[in-house]
C-alpha cells in the first residue's frame, strides 16, 4: 500500500510550477534571439521613446 503524504495545496502548486517550468528554462546560447542583438546599429537617439513616429510616419519619396 502506497504511503500518503499529507501536503498542503500551497505546497502541490509550488512543487508543480517548478517543475513545469524548470523544464522550460533555456540556455541562453540556445535561445535564438540572443543571435540578433546588437546587429543593429543608430546614432543614439530615443527613438524607443518615439517608436510609432518612426514606424507609422509617412516615408518621403
Amino acid at each position: 500500500m502506497p504511503k500518503k503524504v499529507k501536503n498542503s495545496i500551497l505546497q502541490i502548486i509550488r512543487e508543480f510550477l517548478s517543475e513545469k517550468f524548470s523544464k522550460q528554462v533555456m540556455k541562453t546560447k540556445e535561445d535564438s534571439v540572443w543571435s540578433i542583438i546588437g546587429i543593429g546599429s543608430g546614432d543614439g537617439s530615443p527613438v524607443a521613446r518615439e517608436h510609432d513616429r518612426f514606424l507609422y510616419a509617412k516615408r518621403k519619396k
